[in-house]
């Protein structure tokens, strides 16, 4: 019972850290796009999608080169280096990716509706 809790304490946290890194690349984006207008800012998102791709790949990378098959560091008490390099790379994916998706969307209509309209 004790270590469903606390398995459950780790994902809650893991979450919130999800939240907090996308809430700060949403600003980012948000405020490139207030300070220097010209879409800058949904070209931002971009950029910031992809580096959190980028980050998925070499988290999983070096994850498979430590962890990999035969090898001896994850069967000799390594396995919550995988288990820790899975869920932040799931956080990333599943919390991460879609806010700032989202967010590029809304800033994207936001910027063209702007451009639009001389605001």
């Amino acid at each position: 019972m004790a270590a469903a809790s606390g398995f459950a304490l780790v994902v809650a946290a893991a979450a919130l850290l999800g939240l907090m890194i996308a809430s700060i690349l949403v600003a980012i984006q948000w405020v490139m796009e207030g300070m220097f207008r010209r879409r800058l800012g949904v070209y931002c998102g971009y950029a910031e999608l992809i580096a959190v791709l980028g980050l998925i790949a070499f988290i999983l990378h070096k994850s498979e080169e430590k962890c990999g098959v035969g090898s001896r560091t994850c069967i000799d008490g390594g396995e919550w280096f995988a288990v820790f390099t899975f869920l932040f790379a799931g956080i990333l994916g599943l919390i991460v990716m879609p806010v700032v998706f989202v967010s590029v969307l809304r800033l994207s209509k936001w910027s063209a509706h702007r451009a639009t309209f001389g605001g």
